[in-house]
């Protein structure tokens, strides 16, 4: 009983854990980016380091940068 006791008053004494708090989002996916996480801004937006480790360079060229490819030829 006296373990009850003390758990609970343990508990009561405990502040309540503090969700992270978001800073910006993600240009590519749209996920949270908080206080403390790495990023990479660009002059169109930010990127979580999900996106920059997974994204191409095609992809990045083509969905921050607003690039586009082309196919050589010759006339």
């Amino acid at each position: 009983m006296r373990d009850i006791f003390a758990r609970a008053e343990g508990n009561w004494l405990t502040p309540p854990e503090k969700e992270p708090e978001t800073v910006y989002e993600c240009c590519l996916c749209g996920e949270a980016i908080c206080a403390g996480e790495e990023y990479l801004e660009t002059g169109e937006g930010v990127l979580c380091p999900d996106c920059l480790d997974a994204v191409t360079i095609r992809e990045f060229a083509t969905a921050v940068l607003k690039m586009t490819t082309n196919i050589a030829y010759t006339d």
